[in-house]
């Protein structure tokens, strides 16, 4: 009658040490799952950059940028700040660049950029280009960033940039309404392929 008793009572010790592991080894699971997704929607958030740029026109010549390291020319901006929307973003980028404020930039092209390696995407951002056409302030006589010269309009399409920005530049130029591009590059930036809405004749 002991041995059943003491026998009944170890078997309830067990089940109570192999219930209090189960529920452990879920719990760790938990944890580690939860860690991981956290660490893929970091990895997720810190790849994908925000970007805004803005082209100042004034007449027939427009403000540009020469970017030092390879000698292309771009729209003044940069990376967004946390809480700006992209306006704000755009107007006080361009203000750090140029010296200029702006005050009337209206979203003119919406693009997405993809770094292709080996067939895999290994960067993305997401690019807004604004256009605004008065100004007030000092322009830089020189840049943090580069060189800044008005250039004729007529004339920016021969000039040294990337090729997504080649077509942003002639949308925002020439045409009217928004511009949406998705724009594949290796990763030393040659242009794979690309998609625009709405297409150019």
């Amino acid at each position: 009658m002991f041995a059943r008793q003491k026998n009944a009572l170890i078997g309830l010790i067990l089940q109570s040490i192999a219930s209090v592991a189960a529920a452990l080894i879920a719990a760790s699971f938990v944890r580690k799952n939860h860690h991981e997704q956290a660490l893929i929607g970091e990895r997720e958030v810190t790849r994908l950059q925000r970007i805004t740029n803005c082209v100042l026109t004034s007449g027939d010549q427009a403000l540009l940028l020469q970017k030092p390291r390879r000698g292309w020319w771009v729209a003044p901006g940069g990376k967004m700040e946390p809480g700006e929307t992209i306006k704000e973003s755009a107007e006080r980028e361009f203000r750090e660049e140029t010296g200029l404020n702006v005050s009337d930039a209206e979203l003119r092209a919406v693009s997405t950029i993809v770094i292709m390696d080996q067939g895999q995407p290994v960067d993305e951002w997401m690019m807004f280009t604004f256009q605004a056409t008065s100004f007030k302030g000092q322009l830089f006589e020189q840049s943090p960033e580069g060189k800044l010269e008005w250039k004729q309009i007529k004339n920016i399409a021969k000039l040294p940039m990337a090729e997504g920005d080649a077509w942003m530049f002639q949308h925002v130029l020439n045409r009217h309404g928004l511009l949406y591009g998705t724009f594949y590059y290796t990763k030393e930036f040659k242009l794979i392929s690309y998609r625009l809405t709405p297409e150019f004749a």
